[in-house]
């Protein structure tokens, strides 16, 4: 039951899914890459990043979301 739900969700919602994936991604890129000298500055340089990938992902997610309903009522 639960699982059906969050599969609906994931259809419904592609690029919330993409852009989470997306921030994840590249945090676990910048943490691999300064592995050795990671400190707490460039940790949160990382995370900052994640967090501003993610908000562009999920804007222009929604922007196209919004562009299709349009299109859709206009037909």
């Amino acid at each position: 039951m639960a699982t059906r739900h969050l599969h609906e969700w994931v259809d419904a919602n592609p690029w919330l899914v993409g852009g989470g994936g997306l921030a994840v991604g590249v945090m676990l890129f910048g943490l691999l890459a300064f592995d050795k000298m990671i400190n707490r500055r460039q940790l949160a340089v990382e995370l900052a990043t994640a967090v501003v990938t993610a908000i562009v992902v999920l804007g222009y997610g929604y922007w196209q979301r919004q562009r299709q309903e349009v299109m859709k009522a206009a037909d």
